[in-house]
């Protein structure tokens, strides 16, 4: 859900990254991970051309501690 009009939201996740993973894991075929990169592409410049103020972070994990989250060693 986006927040009204001149308010502030923040939304944790990366639908690229989640989007990656199932392309690697789950064996996304082209065509899909395509278009999932277009939607989010798409949405995140809808926001922008509506004066939405949009700012991105990578957060970066050590490859250990990625391993452990995902539940892999």
């Amino acid at each position: 859900a986006l927040p009204a009009a001149g308010r502030i939201g923040v939304h944790l996740g990366a639908w690229p990254i989640n989007a990656l993973a199932e392309r690697v894991f789950e064996g996304m075929d082209d065509a899909a991970f395509e278009r999932r990169m277009n939607h989010a592409r798409t949405f995140e410049t809808e926001l922008v051309d509506a004066g939405t103020l949009l700012v991105k972070f990578w957060i970066h994990a050590p490859r250990e501690e990625l391993a452990e989250r995902l539940g892999r060693e």
